[in-house]
């Protein structure tokens, strides 16, 4: 894991550049002053964190981006030492651009799923057991007013490091549930 600096941490979305991804033809490609590639690892930058390293395992792809950023495609997953249960998805393509992520379970007990087939097929998965699930989290100036867009949860399959975001229709969520219930 990287190690933190935790008063560099600002847990709030980027901007995004308008600069595009780094994906042509199916495959990854690196792109982009974010990062560079070394034996075992991954050096990354980012507006938060400074300079990185990131371990292979890492990295996700995401071949449709998140909602709102569709051509930043890949990205690495930060646990935060001092911020536990949450992590820092981190643009490769763009420094400027993070999100901090809780798995739902932690926070929402009752926070249930149900996936369509095409979701498993995406995925590259045959049990709902081999995805994460993860949140976006925003923080705002009120720490108790922390929310999480349970409508639109992260999919990840950790073995083929690839993801989603899909958005819930029929279900009961919101974008803006509180997370610490006051």
């Amino acid at each position: 894991m990287a190690t933190m600096d935790e008063e560099r941490i600002e847990p709030q979305e980027a901007l995004a550049s308008p600069r595009g991804g780094g994906y042509a033809r199916g495959r990854r490609i690196m792109r982009g002053a974010s990062r560079s590639r070394k034996e075992g690892g991954v050096r990354c930058h980012s507006t938060r964190l400074g300079e990185f390293e990131a371990k292979e395992e890492q990295i996700f792809l995401l071949p449709d981006g998140l909602i709102g950023f569709p051509q930043y495609r890949e990205f690495c997953m930060i646990e935060l030492e001092r911020r536990p249960r949450i992590e820092l998805l981190q643009s490769l393509d763009d420094p400027r651009l993070g999100f901090c992520l809780v798995q739902p379970e932690h926070f929402f007990p009752d926070y249930r799923l149900s996936l369509p087939p095409k979701e498993f097929d995406l995925l590259s998965v045959t049990r709902k057991e081999e995805i994460e699930t993860w949140v976006i989290v925003t923080f705002h100036r009120d720490p108790f007013r922390v929310t999480a867009n349970l409508q639109a949860p992260l999919l990840l399959n950790r073995k083929e490091r690839i993801g989603r975001q899909i958005v819930l229709r029929e279900l009961p969520y919101h974008t803006r549930h509180l997370l610490i219930e006051e």
